[in-house]
């Protein structure tokens, strides 16, 4: 079922516009398939440990907590053989504890030689080995927060939504080491509680959680929830961690001001009212970002800055119809699931947003020798609230002064 939606959109223009166990994949909870007639899945059920003590975040599991962590295994291929064992054995432990959670991983590799860790950007896929932990707080079978650490400790992390969609744009801010050995690899991971939205207020909490491992020299994905690729769906094939144990999330407060000035120098032209020779500006503004309750969230910007984010790549468009970029400004990235109202397979969006301070259009009529036409169209301040309710519904309300 497609998940529901109500989005408000406000665009005003102005100007031009506990112990130690052992949790194998094998056990777990028996789910139905996601079509009618499907056999049903044995999904296996992981268990969160508390932290008691301190973890040194340095990619070793020497610390006496990780011993006493129940530890979820039993990884099954994905690729190459479909349901087949993983070829070499991994472990995953995960702690709670304060304001964090804190993954440990050990993979096994017989030739060490052979594991393949690449400097790479953050979120750029690459040919490496990885370890990827997946989170459902909500358990709804349709958002899931994904981190990934390579063996070069290079990390990804994404957002999913309707169980499949990706968010690539989404990052979080989380901490991971790594560390090479003789029996293979090893990671630890810690992501603050404050970077993921859960709802329930209950003391203890099941959520969904999967775990997969990738090695390039057999070319071998393996899960924990085994991700089929006969089925649809990634967020609903998740297993189960229980005895989660978080505390009632406070309201979250994010303030980023910031001041910028540039200076532009070049050769003028002769009767130039615009650009003399040089052109000093600046210019202040602020970003918020307000936790309303686990969730709902309130963005706000005045005078924003997008002078950091990357340049689209150069396109040739020959064709009647507009060509539409990937957004890529901070403001506009945050939750833009919940605008997104794409049809045709996304290539005709309902609702754009890179159209919102957009250099202005058209033409000056007679030609002028000298014209000043921004780049952009300045956005004064922008405000957007999203969330979703507790029946499902996702609600989003957006508006932006130029």
């Amino acid at each position: 079922m497609a998940e529901k939606k109500l989005c408000i959109l406000l665009l005003a223009a102005v100007g031009l516009a506990g112990g130690s166990g052992h949790l194998s994949a094998q056990q777990g909870q028996t789910v139905s398939g996601g079509e009618e007639g499907s056999s049903t899945v044995v999904r296996p059920k992981a268990e969160a440990g508390q932290l008691t003590g301190d973890i040194s975040l340095d990619g070793r599991l020497d610390e006496e907590a990780w011993t006493r962590a129940p530890v979820a295994t039993g990884f099954t291929q994905g690729t190459p053989v479909e349901g087949a064992p993983a070829e070499e054995e991994t472990e995953v432990r995960l702690l709670i504890g304060g304001d964090a959670i804190y993954v440990g991983a050990r993979m096994y590799e017989s030739d060490p030689s052979t594991v393949v860790g690449r400097l790479v950007r953050r979120d750029e896929e690459g040919v490496y080995d990885y370890l990827s932990v997946s989170l459902d707080p909500n358990l709804d079978h349709r958002t899931g927060y994904y981190f990934r650490v390579n063996a070069a400790n290079v990390q990804v992390d994404q957002y999913y939504y309707d169980d499949q969609r990706l968010d690539r744009a989404w990052n979080a801010v989380w901490e991971s080491e790594v560390h090479h050995d003789g029996l293979g690899w090893t990671a630890e991971i810690r992501i603050p509680l404050s970077q993921i939205r859960y709802e329930s207020d209950e003391e203890v909490q099941t959520w969904g959680v999967n775990f997969a491992r990738k090695r390039m020299s057999s070319n071998e994905t393996s899960y924990f929830s085994l991700r089929s690729r006969t089925r649809q769906g990634f967020v609903s094939q998740f297993g189960t961690l229980e005895n989660v144990r978080v505390p009632r999330q406070s309201r979250r407060v994010e303030v980023r001001p910031y001041v910028v000035s540039s200076l532009h120098t070049g050769p003028s032209k002769a009767g130039d009212p615009f650009f003399d020779g040089s052109d000093l500006s600046g210019r202040v503004g602020t970003d918020l970002r307000l936790g309303l309750g686990s969730a709902f969230s309130l963005d706000a910007t005045i005078n924003p800055d997008f002078g950091q984010v990357e340049a689209d790549p150069a396109v040739i468009n020959l064709t009647a119809f507009e060509t539409f970029f990937e957004e890529r400004r901070p403001f506009f990235v945050e939750d833009a699931r919940v605008f997104d109202f794409s049809l045709s397979g996304g290539q005709n969006k309902l609702f754009y947003s890179r159209r919102v301070g957009r250099r202005p259009q058209g033409s000056l009529p007679g030609g002028p020798d000298f014209t000043d036409v921004p780049d952009a169209t300045t956005i004064q301040a922008a405000a957007k609230l999203t969330g979703r309710t507790a029946g499902g519904l996702s609600v989003g309300a957006l508006v932006a002064q130029t």
